[in-house]
């Protein structure tokens, strides 16, 4: 089974990540966003980010959703480490890049291990604002490389490796609970990745990642994020919560 880096590596052609081809227009780009960032499979404690002028730490969480941290500057931003040059003076040794050209007014970005470059990190750019993703919503991403059929409170619908989608849950009859379920199609059968009732939470969104996973059944599992739409969080109860 691939690693999530890898398959980052293998869908980013479908995904809001920009192609090489702009990769310049994303440097010549100034952006002015509250970006958060989601520790993939790691949760480095040693990343920089450049605002105004001045190096600016990170504090990124696994499986979860750092706090807000406001961003102006290129599009192409940089994460880096600072390092002791000999001669006394910092040294920013970039760990990874993010093109944030396309990713709306409150970007998330995926953090992943690069399994090639151990000290450097694969990124992902969801759209995480409250228009792209609203209150009441679930947004489904497929890291992949396995076409995924779900099921949200009876409504079907498919993810291609790589795709992203948004959906609005129907209730069931008791009008409190969606239930959800996701599977794949091997040798014509269906194999379940996961099934659960969720309860129905009109103030809060539920962001459902599927990965790679050699210790599962399945080979996938999935992650799902729900996080209330208070902000900024005031309480536990408002932060990212993931299962």
């Amino acid at each position: 089974m691939k690693t999530i880096p890898t398959i980052l590596l293998a869908v980013c052609a479908a995904v809001i990540l920009a192609p090489a081809a702009s990769a310049q227009e994303a440097q010549d780009k100034t952006v002015k966003v509250r970006f958060r960032v989601f520790g993939w499979d790691d949760s480095p404690s040693d990343l920089n980010y450049s605002y105004r002028g001045k190096d600016a730490g990170l504090v990124i969480l696994q499986d979860n959703r750092s706090v807000f941290y406001d961003y102006t500057g290129p599009a192409a931003i940089r994460f880096y480490r600072l390092k002791t040059g000999g001669d006394g003076k910092p040294i920013r040794e970039i760990a990874a890049r993010a093109d944030l050209s396309k990713a709306g007014p409150w970007p998330l970005i995926l953090l992943a291990r690069n399994q090639a470059k151990p000290d450097q990190y694969e990124a992902r750019v969801l759209r995480d604002d409250l228009i792209s993703f609203p209150s009441g919503t679930y947004a489904f991403s497929n890291f992949s490389t396995t076409p995924i059929t779900g099921s949200l409170g009876g409504q079907i619908f498919t993810l291609s490796p790589g795709e992203d989608k948004v959906l609005k849950g129907n209730a069931r009859e008791n009008g409190t609970t969606l239930f959800a379920a996701l599977v794949k199609m091997e040798d014509s059968r269906k194999v379940p990745i996961y099934t659960n009732n969720w309860a129905i939470q009109p103030m809060k969104r539920t962001r459902v990642f599927i990965k790679a996973s050699p210790e599962s059944p399945s080979g996938l599992v999935s992650i799902r994020v729900v996080e209330s739409t208070v902000f900024p969080p005031e309480n536990d109860d408002t932060v990212s919560k993931a299962d």
